[in-house]
Parts: C-alpha cells; structure tokens; sequence
C-alpha cells in the first residue's frame, strides 16, 4: 500500500495544476475552432446587430475591460490574503484557487470574445481570443513560479520540492 494513498503530495499538486491549466487552454482552443467552422462553414447565421458595428465592438471591449479588472482585482485581493497565510500547505491550498482564477478570467476574456466574433464576424475578436490564450500560456505552473508567486522562503520551496510532501 502506498505510504501517501488518499493524500496529495506536491508532485500530484503541480500535476492537478498542470492539468487545469492544459485543459483551460484545450477547451479555449476547441471552442475557438468549433466558432470559426461554423462561421466559415456556414452552418449558422450571425444574428442581425441593430446598431453600427463600431459600438458593437466598443461595447465589447468595455466588457473585455471590466472582466479584466474584475479578475485583476480579485486575484490581487486573493494574492494578499494567500501571502498573509503562515503555513506552506495553507498557501498551496489557497494558490490552487488563485492559479484557477488567473486561468478563468483569461478563459472567460477569449469565450466572450469568440461570442463576439460570431455575432459581428470582425477579426478584432479573434485577436482579443489569441490574446487571450497568450495570457493563459503565461500562467503555466511550475515549482519556481509558484515559489515566487507566494514568496516561498528557501526552506519552504525545499519541502515544495519534495515530491512525497503532502498537502493535503
């Protein structure tokens, strides 16, 4: 029997992390492709906008910024609250809902923008996506980024480091 069995260790951690983070972008990927057939492909029509094109895509942009801050602010908000915390299992367990709020306000930024990009047809919103997805590559966890992330000290990334540390 596994000495560790029912427990998650720091090697599973970044596992688990690394999964969410190839299947946030997997999934954004997917549905970018799954848009794009079907605008190309024609198997549906765009809705008809009533208004210019023009305030379309501003009023799109200012939702693109509100999410953006929205998730800025709260992640920053959650960064404090994870720094303050005294104990590296009680940081790694607040991180992995940080990490997974990074990953969903970039999600949420790229599947508003694709939403964009089939009712309006404008290439603007499939720049919007590849930022989007850039900004989701840039979160891809690993050990030196998560000890510089929460300001690990040498001996906590030690125990980090150690794949049979259990955290939870």
């Amino acid at each position: 029997m596994a000495k560790n069995q029912g427990k998650l260790t720091s090697k599973d951690y970044l596992k688990e992390l690394k999964t969410f983070y190839r299947f946030t972008i997997q999934g954004l990927i997917i549905l970018t492709v799954a848009v794009l057939g079907m605008s190309y492909l024609g198997e549906t029509e765009a809705p008809d906008l009533n208004f210019e094109q023009g305030t379309f895509i501003l009023i799109m942009l200012a939702v693109f910024l509100i999410v953006y801050a929205g998730g800025w602010l709260l992640r920053r908000k959650m960064h404090n609250q994870l720094l303050a915390l005294p104990s590296l299992k009680r940081k790694l367990q607040k991180y992995r809902l940080y990490f997974l709020m990074s990953l969903l306000s970039w999600k949420l930024i790229g599947l508003l923008a694709m939403v964009g990009f089939y009712i309006s047809a404008n290439y603007v919103f499939l720049l919007i996506t590849a930022l989007a997805l850039l900004g989701i590559i840039s979160q891809k966890p690993n050990l030196e980024k998560i000890a510089k992330e929460i300001e690990l000290s040498s001996a906590q990334k030690e125990k980090m480091q150690d794949p049979e540390f259990v955290i939870s």
